[in-house]
């Protein structure tokens, strides 16, 4: 059976494909990912194909520069441009490797190829979900924002919510390029395209697990839950951390881990408040600085590094302060720390709310980030002694299952054995 995956985004938005397709293809699948060429080298590397789209590395960087990607909404008219912006000849590119009756086309959140491919050529279709926000559960209204009133908010809200944000926010900015391509094809066209379109296909695969959260969607669509990709992510071991990182973790107690996440720039002052909370409270610090932001001069008992893998990190870690992304969030989970999180948008605020009920973490958000209030709150974090025995209980249920495993084995079934 050859597997077409289609990613977008950032490192925490691909690296569970990547995951996905080693597990199909350790069970005899011939996988190709399509994503953007950035991550060409880190996918070829893990022994699969890959089918590089975009000019270079550096219009991907150039891309996470625009400080307007950390709004949500002005962040999706950005995103939804770039998806589209070539999306015939995108289609037709990926058509190229189907093979007839064999072909599996698999999609993450914002993906539209996959869908396409199963309006034009009958290909058996998965459009997958890293995070519980988007799958329109009828009795839960996602959190989007800071907004107050979301829990007040009643019973019917969701649907009401769902129906103004297609209306308003996703398919202006995603329905006229593939309404365009549609029109084209003599096709119908989409509407809300992110939610009854995306969701018309074969198979709704969520990777995270039923206890953070059990949706229950409006699509009569089977949906499965896998858990998180993390096992497949974690065959790498201490070794493989950068020397002066193992050097630096071998020379005192277990720093705490700040991030603004690979996706964000303009992170300035948020590395600057963390040193501040390091300096108040005495704890060793570790800033994952992705985008050489991070001052250069820095205290004793403080180190910077660029991309770090956390699967490896994280374990060695005491802490973690983070933007909510599903990817570091899930990781933090595995891991068994606790986690202070200062989401920003998109799934974010959700994940902070995931997080906050379970147990193991807390919010700060931007605007009420400083050295102060973060010293603050790691020493609530980590001064918890409930806090961390729950983050070693959640752990233990992460660890359960390999969710790349679980839907690589799903989705061959689903197929009919491939």
């Amino acid at each position: 059976m050859r597997t077409l995956i289609c990613a977008s985004g950032s490192h925490g938005d691909v690296l569970p494909f990547i995951a996905l397709g080693k597990a199909l293809q350790e069970r005899n699948c011939e996988v190709f990912i399509y994503t953007h060429r950035y991550f060409k080298q880190r996918i070829e590397s893990e022994g699969l194909n890959c089918i590089g789209v975009g000019d270079s590395t550096d219009e991907y960087q150039q891309l996470l520069s625009d400080p307007k990607l950390t709004d949500s909404h002005q962040g999706t008219k950005i995103l939804a441009k770039v998806l589209t912006a070539n999306l015939a000849q995108d289609w037709q590119a990926l058509r190229r490797y189907i093979l007839p009756g064999q072909t599996v086309a698999i999609g993450s959140t914002l993906s539209l190829l996959p869908r396409l491919l199963k309006e034009t050529d009958g290909v058996f279709c998965v459009t997958t979900h890293l995070a519980p926000v988007l799958l329109r559960c009828r009795r839960r209204l996602p959190r989007f924002g800071t907004s107050p009133i979301w829990p007040l908010l009643p019973r019917p809200a969701p649907q009401v919510l769902w129906y103004m944000l297609d209306r308003l926010v996703f398919d202006p900015a995603f329905a006229p390029k593939l309404n365009d391509l549609l029109s084209d094809l003599g096709l119908p066209p989409a509407k809300r395209v992110l939610g009854d379109w995306l969701h018309n296909v074969d198979m709704i695969l969520a990777m995270f697990p039923d206890w953070l959260a059990n949706p229950q969607p409006p699509w009569d669509t089977p949906l499965s839950l896998a858990g998180f990709p993390n096992g497949s992510l974690q065959q790498g071991t201490y070794n493989n951390l950068p020397r002066d990182i193992r050097l630096f973790l071998e020379q005192g107690t277990a720093p705490v881990v700040f991030t603004p996440g690979t996706a964000t720039r303009c992170s300035g002052d948020f590395f600057l408040a963390s040193i501040q909370a390091c300096q108040s409270n005495g704890y060793r610090g570790i800033l994952v600085d992705a985008h050489g932001e991070a001052p250069t001069d820095l205290p004793s008992g403080m180190i910077s590094s660029g991309y770090v893998p956390f699967p490896n990190l994280l374990p060695h870690a005491a802490a973690l302060v983070h933007h909510g992304g599903i990817g570091t969030f899930s990781t933090a989970l595995t891991a068994g720390i606790p986690q202070l999180i200062r989401p920003m948008a998109y799934d974010q605020f959700d994940n902070s709310a995931h997080a906050q009920r379970l147990g193991v973490g807390l919010e700060l958000l931007p605007r009420h980030y400083s050295g102060k209030s973060a010293a603050e709150a790691i020493d609530a974090l980590l001064g918890s002694t409930s806090r961390v025995e729950r983050c070693r209980e959640i752990a233990q249920w992460a660890r359960e299952d390999d969710g790349a495993v679980n839907a690589a084995e799903r989705i061959i079934a689903a197929v009919g054995g491939g």
